[in-house]
C-alpha cells in the first residue's frame, strides 16, 4: 500500500478530548498498515498540524449524530496539496450531512474500512497527479504564450525597422543622386565624352541609380493596399516592364533577347497595375542578368486564372538555395554579384508584390540549365454598368 516512491500513505488522526474507544481501536489498527500521526482536536492545535506536514488523509471521529468538527476546515483546505477530511462513525449515518467533512465512512469492519481507505487514497493520488500535471501544463502554456508574444513583438519591430530603413534610404538618396547625375551629364557634354574617368563616373552613377530604383520599388511593394487593385491588361504590363529595362544601362542591349508568348485574346487580371509591371520587370531583369540566350515571358489562361512565367537557360539555382533567394538582400553567390551587379532585392520585391496579391511565386531550376519563375493571378471580373 506504499506510494510509488516507497513511502507509506500518511493518515492524520484528529482525536477529540473524549475520544471514543472504538476510534482509538481504529487508529491502532490503521497504524499497522499506514503511517499514522495523531493530534488533539482542539483549536490551539492548528499550527501543529502544519508543522507535522500535510497528510494524505485526515480522519476524525463522529461518534454522535449531532457531532461537529471544531477544527478549522478552511485552514485544512488551504494546504497544498489539499488533504481529504474523512469522518468515521459507528452510529447510524443519519443527520450527518451538516458535518464539514469530505465524506463519512461507517465502521462496519476493519477490512472493509481498509479497502475503502485504499480506494480513496488511490483516487486521491491520481487526482493530485492530474492536478499537478495540469498546473505544470498551464505554466508551460503561459510560458509558451509569453515567448510567442515576445517573438511576435520582436518580428513586428524588425519589420517596422526594415520598412523604415527602406523608405528612408529610398527617399534620402533619390535627390542627391539626381543632382550628381545631372552634374555628370553636364560635364560629359562639356568634355565631349572623351574623358575616360568621366565615362567611369557616368557608368557608376547609372548603376547607383539602378540600385536606388530597386530600393524604391521595394518600398512601394511594402506599401501597396487594396485601393489600387483593379483590372490590368497583361500586354501593357509586359510592355511597361520591357521599356524600363531598355532604358537601363545594364540591359539596354539585352532586351532583344526577350520573347513574348501570349495568346491573341487574353482577359485582364485583377492586380495592382504598377505592382504587376514591377514584378515582371524584376523577373526579366533577373533572367537577363544570369543568362545569355533567349528569355521567354508567357501568360496563359488556366481555369479562372492567368498563369505567368519567365524562363531562361542561364546558370540556374542550387536546390539548397531556392528557399532563400526571395529574402531581402540575399545573394546566392557573391562572385556572381560582383560580376553582374545588384544588391539582392529584385526577387524579394517580386515576393512582396505577390503576397499583396495573395499569390505565390514559384521557381523550377536546374544548375547549368536555367530557371522558370511563375505565378498566377485571378481573371478580373468586369461588370458592365
Amino acid at each position: 500500500m506504499a506510494h510509488k516512491n516507497g513511502t507509506l500513505p500518511h493518515i492524520l488522526s484528529l482525536t477529540p478530548p473524549d475520544c471514543p474507544h472504538w476510534f482509538q481501536q481504529v487508529v491502532t489498527h490503521l497504524s499497522q498498515t499506514y503511517h499514522v500521526t495523531s493530534a488533539t482536536l482542539q483549536p490551539d492545535t492548528e499550527p501543529v498540524l502544519l508543522q507535522e506536514g500535510i497528510p494524505d488523509i485526515i480522519i476524525v471521529a463522529l461518534d454522535k449524530p449531532d457531532s461537529t468538527v471544531s477544527i478549522s476546515a478552511e485552514l485544512l483546505r488551504q494546504a497544498q496539496p489539499t488533504p481529504l477530511l474523512i469522518g468515521l462513525t459507528n452510529a447510524p449515518a443519519q443527520d450527518l450531512n451538516a458535518v464539514g467533512v469530505d465524506m463519512i465512512l461507517p465502521i462496519q469492519s476493519y477490512q472493509l474500512l481498509e479497502m475503502q481507505l485504499q480506494a480513496i487514497l488511490n483516487l486521491h493520488t491520481r487526482n493530485r497527479t492530474l492536478s499537478q500535471r495540469n498546473s505544470q501544463l498551464e505554466t508551460q502554456n503561459a510560458q509558451l504564450n509569453e515567448t510567442l508574444s515576445r517573438s511576435q513583438r520582436v518580428a513586428s519591430e524588425i519589420n517596422l525597422l526594415k520598412d523604415a530603413i527602406v523608405s528612408t534610404v529610398s527617399h534620402e538618396l533619390k535627390t542627391p543622386l539626381l543632382q550628381v547625375k545631372s552634374s555628370v551629364a553636364l560635364l560629359g557634354e562639356n568634355a565631349g565624352n572623351t574623358d575616360l574617368l568621366l565615362q567611369y563616373a557616368q557608368v557608376a552613377v547609372t548603376r547607383l541609380e539602378a540600385v536606388i530604383n530597386n530600393i524604391v520599388r521595394l518600398a512601394e511593394s511594402l506599401n501597396m493596399d487594396s485601393q489600387h487593385l483593379g483590372p490590368v491588361l497583361i500586354r501593357e504590363s509586359i510592355d511597361y516592364a520591357i521599356r524600363n529595362l531598355r532604358r537601363s544601362w545594364e540591359h539596354k542591349d539585352d532586351t532583344e533577347r526577350i520573347r513574348i508568348d501570349l495568346p491573341k485574346s487574353l482577359p485582364p487580371v485583377q492586380a495592382y497595375k504598377q505592382g504587376l509591371a514591377i514584378a515582371l520587370q524584376m523577373l526579366l531583369d533577373n533572367a537577363l542578368k544570369f543568362s545569355d540566350g533567349p528569355v521567354i515571358i508567357s501568360a496563359h489562361k488556366v481555369g479562372h486564372q492567368i498563369h505567368f512565367s519567365v524562363t531562361d537557360n542561364g546558370i540556374g539555382i542550387p536546390k539548397n538555395k531556392i528557399g532563400q533567394i526571395f529574402d531581402s538582400f540575399y545573394q546566392v553567390d557573391a562572385t556572381s554579384t560582383r560580376q553582374r551587379g545588384g544588391i539582392g532585392v529584385g526577387l524579394a520585391i517580386v515576393r512582396y508584390i505577390m503576397e499583396r496579391h495573395n499569390s505565390r511565386i514559384e521557381v523550377d531550376s536546374q544548375e547549368g540549365k536555367g530557371s522558370t519563375f511563375s505565378f498566377t493571378l485571378p481573371i478580373a471580373e468586369i461588370r458592365q454598368k
